[in-house]
């Protein structure tokens, strides 16, 4: 991993959190309401919660966090949020950016950056030597910040190929 990114400052009224049991559902609800423009995205209910994020066998509660807002500023707290994996599938230590994502109205003053600086910094420090993560190719935003965080591309590359499974998509040659 390249050099850390200056420590971003945090804007006032926020506070960064590790990620605690009793914001939970809030972080779920959160989550949904940030992908909620991506067609593509899984947004989970109750049930598949755990397994996508908090309760996920390969979860790293150490560098992933939550951004919360003081009272008072909307009846969820959870401005932000970054779930991370350990990665089994190298040699290298790497862990995964599983879930990172900012409510709308949070969005576009630097929350991503304080939050990824944190796990860049905590990673670093427990003996992590590369972070991953995926992103839609066509998130323009995320990719420059991704970028400007040091990220690069892999050059490994992958397709996401779908079929729809409707009697009118069955006619189709």
């Amino acid at each position: 991993m390249p050099d850390s990114p200056p420590a971003p400052v945090l804007p006032p009224g926020l506070v960064l959190t590790p990620v605690d049991e009793r914001y939970d559902e809030l972080a779920r609800l959160a989550h949904n309401e940030a992908y909620a423009d991506s067609p593509a995205a899984v947004r989970p209910d109750q049930r598949t919660w755990p397994q996508h994020a908090t309760g996920h066998p390969r979860f790293l509660p150490d560098l992933s966090c939550l951004l919360l807002a003081e009272a008072g500023r909307g009846d969820n707290p959870v401005a932000a949020f970054l779930f991370a994996l350990a990665d089994g599938s190298t040699d290298t230590p790497t862990a995964v950016l599983h879930c990172l994502g900012t409510r709308a109205p949070w969005r576009r003053i630097g929350l991503a950056t304080v939050m990824i600086s944190r796990v860049v910094h905590l990673a670093r420090s427990s003996g992590i030597e590369q972070l991953r993560l995926q992103v839609t190719d066509s998130n323009h935003p995320a990719l420059a910040l991704y970028r400007k965080l040091g990220f690069v591309e892999s050059g490994r590359g992958f397709a996401v190929l779908m079929r729809q499974l409707t009697p009118e998509a069955d006619e189709q040659p």
